[in-house]
């Protein structure tokens, strides 16, 4: 299975999805007709998740048939972007397993990450983009 853009789809990608408003990774593919036909699909699907880090044990996840990648503006990021992304993690302080990544964006400029924690306690965290992800060639 491939991106938009032409690029395979690996296992482990930490890709841009749901329109440029989520950040996640491909659990797994089913391209084959035994793999997707044992989830009891019809076509060839991915499953990814929006949690983070990546867990690789985890095979399932938020499933999305092949024909809907265009339309839900599924890509990976780029070293530029993943560069920041790690950046603001670490300022952000997380350690532990299990947050969500959003990007927020003023005016079509994508202007914070936030981080959605699974303790209910905890309340989300803004960080900056850095100066590469402030520039108007990013279009999610």
């Amino acid at each position: 299975m491939k991106y938009p853009d032409g690029s395979i789809i690996c296992v482990g990608d930490l890709i841009w999805w749901n329109e440029g408003s989520c950040i996640g990774y491909i659990q797994s593919v089913a391209e084959s007709e035994e793999e997707y036909e044992s989830w009891g699909l019809d076509c060839p699907h991915l499953f990814l998740s929006n949690l983070h880090p990546f867990d690789p044990s985890e095979k399932s996840g938020i499933a999305y048939d092949e024909a809907c990648l265009v339309d839900e503006a599924f890509g990976l990021l780029t070293k530029a972007e993943s560069d920041d992304l790690a950046e603001a993690i670490a300022k952000a302080g997380i350690t532990e397993d299990g947050y969500s990544v959003y990007p927020e964006y003023d005016n079509g400029m994508m202007t914070h990450w936030r981080f959605e924690l699974q303790d209910p306690l905890r309340k989300s965290v803004r960080i900056p983009v850095g100066p590469v992800m402030s520039t108007p060639q990013v279009e999610h």
